[in-house]
């Protein structure tokens, strides 16, 4: 059985440290807490959970933090949480199961990450992200913002899931005013920039980023940056949607295809793009594709209703327009099976009664 660090960076995490640390506490073999300037009681709550707390002064930079949080460790490999995780019950069996059967030789231990869920708690974005790590490779965390460990070595996945709990964010403008102060942006950062940009709502100049980092090519030959292009491209998508640009918009979910086989999200997004113009026969062809394509593996992050739900939401409502009220029925009935009390399916349910 291989023993497993937890190790963590927090500050003022008071209103969510205790649900992150209640869920691992008899998982792990050792929690690290590495402090850096809470002013609440994020330290007494860690407390109560381990005697390994430290601090690290701030200096806008989350690898930096990290790195140290990892240098701390001793055990066999490190896990690393967000205050906000969660590693739900029904996924402890697993967790053990993963720490029995896990071989030495492997490095990197890859678990899915669930980023959104919806009212219901079905997921709506989810991703694969490096989250054990053998200690001994000494990884290390590199950029200053939404910070990562270049995976590479001997990697595993695991279907194991961790989910990103509720949590009261206040701090929009944090990530961008440090990535502002940045000289000499990497790629990864260039990308990074354009997504502070665009949450803080300056689309202009999150395109012109977005677009800095699509015709970037510094250290394509080591680091495998196909998936970022392609959430660059729906990035840019929205960006162009919030402008009132469609067209634009169309065209960068277009070329998302360019960088891998034409996704889901891409195909249906391109798909209601004909359906509003009433070009039904595009509309159909292209969310069409959306269900061929569901099975083609994604590591990045992956939005699971595109593979399904809303492929046979939007067919329903196509083939209605087509007046193939029959194989409308079949699409509503296969979306219900997924999501039976989503608001669509529950109008066009009223609807086929009163049809049928």
């Amino acid at each position: 059985m291989i023993t497993i660090t937890l190790a963590m960076i927090v500050k003022n995490e008071e209103e969510v440290l205790a649900r992150c640390l209640y869920s691992v506490k008899d998982l792990v073999d050792e929690i690290i807490i590495v402090d850096t300037g809470s002013t609440d009681k994020t330290i007494e709550i860690a407390r109560n959970f381990t005697d390994k707390i430290f601090n690290f002064e701030w200096i806008n930079d989350f690898s930096a933090a990290r790195n140290y949080a990892f240098s701390l460790a001793t055990k066999e490999y490190i896990m690393w949480l967000d205050a906000d995780d969660i590693l739900h019950s029904d996924q402890h069996e697993k967790f053990k199961r993963l720490k029995r059967e896990l071989s030495p030789e492997v490095d990197i231990v890859m678990l899915r990450y669930l980023t959104v869920i919806d009212e219901d708690g079905k997921p709506v974005e989810s991703l694969f992200r490096e989250r054990i790590l053998k200690r001994e490779k000494n990884y290390q965390w590199v950029e200053p913002v939404h910070e990562q460990i270049d995976v590479k070595g001997n990697i595993k996945a695991y279907g194991i899931t961790i989910t990103h709990g509720p949590k009261n964010r206040t701090h929009f403008t944090r990530n961008l005013l440090i990535l502002e102060k940045q000289e000499n942006l990497s790629i990864r950062g260039i990308f990074n920039y354009g997504r502070e940009l665009q949450v803080n709502k300056r689309y202009e100049d999150a395109i012109v980023q977005y677009n800095k980092f699509l015709e970037d090519t510094r250290g394509e030959s080591m680091i495998d940056y196909t998936e970022t292009k392609v959430i660059a491209c729906y990035l840019l998508a929205d960006c162009y949607l919030y402008l009132g640009d469609i067209l634009s918009c169309v065209k960068w979910l277009k070329q998302s295809c360019s960088y891998k086989p034409a996704q889901p999200e891409a195909c249906c997004r391109i798909g209601e793009y004909y359906f509003e113009k009433k070009d039904y026969e595009q509309a159909l062809l292209w969310t069409k594709k959306a269900l061929d394509c569901q099975h083609y593996e994604v590591t990045g992050f992956t939005k699971p209703q595109y593979k399904e739900l809303i492929p046979h939401l939007q067919l329903t409502k196509i083939y209605a327009k087509l007046a193939k009220i029959e194989l409308a029925y079949f699409h509503h009935q296969e979306a219900k099976k997924l999501n039976p009390n989503h608001p669509s399916i529950l109008y066009n349910e009223d609807h086929f009664k009163k049809l049928r």
